[in-house]
């Protein structure tokens, strides 16, 4: 390996050449001086925000487009905060020759392009219609009609996608100066909601269409970026031929604005023009095979300085310096010749930074406000022609600026991934959408079940993970795993290794076979061990992961989005009636009785509503489902329900969460709950049968539902509780009233259970769901030759265990003396309306004389349109009065007290403050004295939370001394003062 001294002597050789060329320069931009991102009539931009990557995307080309920035630094890296900027600027570029003339269409820090498409006449239509709108789509919001008939793709990438069309025929004059080329674009942008690399990506998609009338012969199109990542005067970039990448990197160890963990960027270019190519075959990512044609990868990677300080490598001054940087040259004409090498290249800066291999960056420059860009071609369009371009935006934080790019491209390897999978397989689960409930040293979480249902390309939902972080940005700490019992516990899978620099299997999820919930109740913060403190902040998340064990990656998570909650107690003038947990059971309504139950459990006393609620149940093509309504205000507040399982996974509803355990008719059959073994089955009595065990699912395997003997006519709905009474032949003959015997439709089942007539079955049969008023009941019976027309299944009859083959079968009519008008040779009472089929033989060493009862109870599914359920949950809303108000003025109080030189919040950035707790909404005012009864401070409260901060500063914004205070709380109720000791910091502004 050559030397680093070696190497800088080739630099400063490379250097001294490129300073000898062209210096016929137009006007440059000084060294250190951006230009101003220009806008245009009819823009419009939207943020891809749903993951980490939170990407500014115009109507009219530029990347990284922030309109509260002034229209640049829109490339936000984690999303949701501001000081961790990647990008300054960025766009596509169009660069081609008509007629030999070479033309651009392009967007840098001011754009060729203009919303809209291009009419059929070949004119731009109208760019301010504000129809040419940056369309914004997810799982819940699919692309519309409107931005389909723009182009917009039919069926959402991703997760999250936005999209944008826009051409070139506006004016060129601010930027190269060319002629028009005629081009349409329709622009693409979409990302991933998932944990991981998934999480880092941002996706581009480019199709070009050439609305003019000339053919653009030996074009190139190129993503060209200025990076300002964090501080841009530290920025290095480089090339990675192998992976089609061009990346920006941090050029020293530490940053202004990341600090010493800033991320690394790169654009990927997945895909390039399609070419003819005679005898060469190849395939799109969708399976297309493109026959005697060829996909066009990135050819060239540049990367040049504004202002300088290198002839040929400064920002482009007309189409002729982008077309030359578009092909691998220098902007003057010249190849770029790798000094590691000697030789020309086009993928400039093509060495590894991470080893110090080959040629990098710190053999050219200094870290500077650097750019790039990554380039294709070249190709040619004729009117009409279409080209799709594909780029991704990777990103990767690793431990340092030179680990970074190696997370980088790890990423890149998800995302090319995602690319050959046509991007159709890898959507994660649906984010949980989370509610934080402030309470009194108490954080109750709760989030929607959406994510539940997830199943996609063999990825099914498996859990939820919550959260804990000490900021809105993390670092995040798992809390609790609610996953689905499934057997599948700790899942494992290679994942890279920021510490090692390597691929390593390490576990990626870990569940524990919990079962799921939807709300979590906690008292404790992870990170200090101790109990929640009202009035501070705490950050919690919940996150869905789905699992696929042939995937790669084998779990899918969700990203993790926080939420801030500060506990507290309620203000002032209320009270909260109910505690966390308390329950209170919904009344079943309807025609029949069922195990049908609902309760609804406390989650928030501070959202009761105090109103009465019913749930009402539906089917639809043999699917159930339940609504919930609130009856006091008529506002229907869920609908289509399909939990009736009665766990814990249910939304949370006006402070509650409304369980429900219905019975479904799929539920109906035996009731294993009841009876003394809970077996669904009871007897009372000197019981002398037994069952013949034919597969049934009471009496030992004898006795089933008639429909799972012969068959029955009933349905899942019109099965009930019976008593079947066996009595001897004495108590009958001298009580047939009180002992009664049942005459029974009898079949012969030696002949295919022909009827036979009339025959006696020894006791009666009764529905018993009205157990005071029983009905009842038909009974039918079958029995081998010879039949005697009498149902006694005693083992000796047929010389076996079998009861002589003797069926009973109890049936769902009311009794009738003579049941031949009713089951008889055309209507055949073994598969009739039968409730109960029953195969006994005599019990062992039993009398035979003896006399009992048999029972049988099964569940009653519910009725839909019939059944209801209704919940009062009057009294259970919060107190609000001024009796509650006085009683509680006490509890006013201000923390820390003493301020000691600091407040431990002050750790979030907002400046020295104490907090004043438990104050009422509003109208109160709260001034502060010295000892001497002078004003120092007058604090108007407003802001309907029971929390006020100080600033410590008095009326003329000036810090107050150290000292005792005295604070006087005003309120509508009733005053309340308060001592307060404050030791302030030293000075360190002057005033």
């Amino acid at each position: 390996m050559e030397t680093m001294t070696a190497r800088r002597f080739i630099g400063c050789v490379l250097c001294l050449a490129l300073l000898a060329g062209r210096t016929d320069a137009k006007e440059e931009v000084m060294k250190g001086r951006k230009r101003q991102v220009s806008k245009i009539l009819g823009t419009d931009a939207k943020f891809l925000d749903i993951n980490l990557v939170e990407l500014g995307v115009s109507n009219f080309g530029n990347l990284a487009y922030d309109p509260d920035a002034g229209g640049y630094q829109g490339l936000y890296y984690p999303a949701g905060q501001r000081h961790g900027s990647v990008l300054y600027t960025g766009g596509l570029w169009l660069v081609g020759k008509v007629g030999g003339e070479i033309r651009s269409a392009s967007c840098e820090y001011s754009t060729e392009f203009q919303p809209g498409m291009i009419l059929p006449d070949g004119t731009a239509d109208d760019p301010t219609d504000a129809k040419y709108t940056v369309f914004k789509f997810d799982r819940n919001n699919p692309p519309t009609a409107a931005a389909i008939t723009q182009g917009c793709p039919e069926e959402l990438l991703g997760d999250q996608m936005l999209y944008a069309v826009y051409n070139d025929l506006g004016s060129h004059e601010n930027l190269m100066g060319t002629a028009p080329l005629g081009v349409e674009v329709q622009q693409t942008v979409w990302g991933y909601s998932a944990e991981g690399a998934f999480s880092s990506l941002a996706f581009m998609r480019f199709r070009v269409i050439n609305k003019g009338g000339n053919t653009i012969e030996e074009a190139y199109c190129a993503l060209f970026y200025d990076p300002d990542l964090g501080d841009s005067n530290d920025d290095a970039t480089g090339a990675d031929s192998v992976r089609g990448l061009g990346f920006v990197y941090n050029g020293d160890s530490y940053d202004d604005n990341y600090g010493a963990q800033m991320p690394a960027m790169a654009s990927d270019f997945f895909q390039g023009p399609i070419v003819d190519c005679p005898g060469e075959t190849d395939t799109l990512n969708d399976g297309t095979v493109l026959i005697d044609k060829k996909i066009l990868p990135q050819t060239a990677a540049f990367h040049f300085i504004g202002g300088g300080p290198i002839i040929g490598m400064q920002d482009p001054r007309d189409a002729a310096d982008q077309y030359n940087y578009c092909r691998g040259l220098l902007s003057t004409g010249e190849p770029m010749i790798d000094p590691t090498t000697g030789r020309a290249t086009t993928y400039w800066l093509a060495g590894d930074p991470v080893t110090g291999e080959g040629w990098i960056y710190s053999d050219l420059l200094s870290p500077m406000d650097i750019r790039f860009g990554n380039a294709s071609g070249p190709f040619s369009m004729a009117p009409g022609d279409t080209q799709d371009i594909v780029i991704g935006i990777v990103l990767g934080r690793g431990t340092d600026n030179l680990n970074s790019i190696t997370v980088m491209r790890h990423n890149d390897l998800i995302a090319q991934k995602l690319y050959n999978a046509n991007f159709g397989a890898l959507p994660a689960p649906p984010q949980p959408v989370v509610t934080a409930h402030a309470l009194d040293r108490t954080i109750v979480l709760d989030w929607d079940v959406t994510a539940a249902a997830y199943e996609e390309n063999g990825y099914a939902f498996e859990g939820y993970n919550i959260w804990q972080g000490r900021s809105m940005d993390g670092p995040w700490t798992r809390i609790k795993t609610y996953d689905v019992s499934n057997n599948i516990r700790t899942i494992m899978d290679f994942q890279y290794s920021s510490d090692l620099g390597m691929l390593i299997e390490t576990p990626v999820a870990r569940g524990l076979d919990s079962g799921l919930a939807n709300t979590m109740t906690i008292t404790e913060d992870a990170f200090s061990n101790d109990l929640l403190i009202n009035g501070r902040p705490y950050y919690f998340a919940v996150t869905a992961y789905a699992y696929n064990p042939n995937g790669t990656p084998k779990v899918f998570e969700s990203v993790t989005k926080g939420v801030e909650v500060v506990p507290r107690r309620p203000v002032l003038d209320v009270e909260y009636t109910q505690e966390i947990g308390t329950v209170i059971d919904a009344i079943l309504m309807g025609p029949q009785t069922s195990p049908t139950w609902g309760k609804a459990r406390v989650i928030d006393p501070g959202m009761l509503t105090g109103h009465q609620y019913r749930v009402d149940f539906k089917e639809a093509g043999g699917d159930y489902f339940w609504d919930l309504t609130d009856v006091t205000t008529g506002e229907v507040k869920l609908t289509d329900q399909t939990n009736f399982s009665g766990d814990d996974f249910y939304n949370v509803v006006d402070g509650a969460k409304f369980i429900v355990r219905g019975i479904l008719p799929s539920d109906y059959g035996w009731d294993d709950s009841k009876g003394r073994w809970g077996i669904g089955w009871d007897y009372t009595g000197d019981r002398w049968i037994t069952g013949v065990n034919w597969g049934g699912h009471a009496l030992f395997g004898g006795m089933d539902l008639g429909e799972k003997f012969f068959g029955s006519t009933l349905g899942p709905t019109e099965y009930v509780n019976c008593r079947v009474d066996f009595w001897t032949d004495v108590h009958h003959a001298a009580d047939p009233a009180r002992y009664p015997w049942s005459n029974a439709s009898t079949y012969d089942t030696s002949q295919s259970r022909v009827y036979i007539g009339t025959g006696v079955f020894p006791g009666a049969a009764w529905d018993v769901e009205d157990p005071d008023n029983p009905r009842r009941l038909n009974v039918c019976f079958a029995e081998s030759d010879p039949p005697d027309h009498f149902w006694d299944p005693i083992a000796a009859d047929a010389g076996d265990d079998k009861g002589g083959h003797e069926y009973l079968f109890i049936m769902a009519s009311d009794y009738l003396e003579d049941p031949s008008t009713l089951y008889n040779e055309g209507n055949n009472g073994t598969t009739a309306d039968v409730l109960f089929a029953l195969w006994a033989s005599q019990r062992s060493n039993t009398r035979t004389d003896g006399e009992f009862s048999l029972y049988m109870f099964v569940n009653h599914p519910l009725i839909a349109g019939e059944n209801f359920l209704t919940f009062d949950t009057q009294g259970w809303e919060a107190e609000k009065s001024a009796g509650v108000a006085k009683r509680r003025l006490d509890n006013i109080n201000v923390f820390p007290n003493p301020y000691l030189v600091m407040n431990q919040l002050e750790m979030q950035g907002s400046g020295q403050f104490v907090t004043f707790n438990n104050l009422p909404a509003d109208k109160c005012e709260l001034r502060v004295f010295t000892l001497n009864g002078e004003v120092v401070a007058v604090i108007e409260h407003d802001n309907g939370t029971p929390f006020e901060r100080w600033d410590l500063r008095n009326q003329h914004g000036f810090p107050v001394a150290s000292g005792m205070y005295f604070v006087h709380v005003s309120t509508e109720y009733g005053h309340r003062v308060l001592k307060l000791a404050i030791i302030n910091r030293k000075g360190s502004i002057r005033y």
